[in-house]
């Protein structure tokens, strides 16, 4: 499991505030000591968005985590808009 941190470019964000919540849950980071990765990300301003990939991937492969290619991919449409230079997108999971 990957956490990513978003809003760090915000006044007054407090990233260690969703650590210490997801402690209170008992789940702990890898700065803390814990077996999980997270990284601080700001969506709105593009950072350490490679980061979090990398995050991602690397957890991906220790988990030998592979897609069958014979199924039909599932997902879940976030956001989705109409723009007129490329007709409807949508952002999905």
């Amino acid at each position: 499991m990957v956490f990513a941190i978003n809003k760090i470019d915000k006044p007054g964000a407090n990233p260690d505030k969703i650590r210490e919540q997801l402690s209170a849950m008992n789940i702990l980071v890898e700065e803390w000591g814990g077996k999980y990765q997270c990284q601080e990300i700001s969506a709105k301003q593009n950072l350490n968005i490679d980061e979090l990939l990398d995050k991602v991937l690397l957890e991906a492969e220790i988990l030998h985590l592979r897609a069958n290619p014979n199924k039909n991919a599932v997902g879940t449409v976030i956001e989705s808009s109409l723009d007129k230079g490329k007709g409807y997108v949508t952002n999905m999971l």
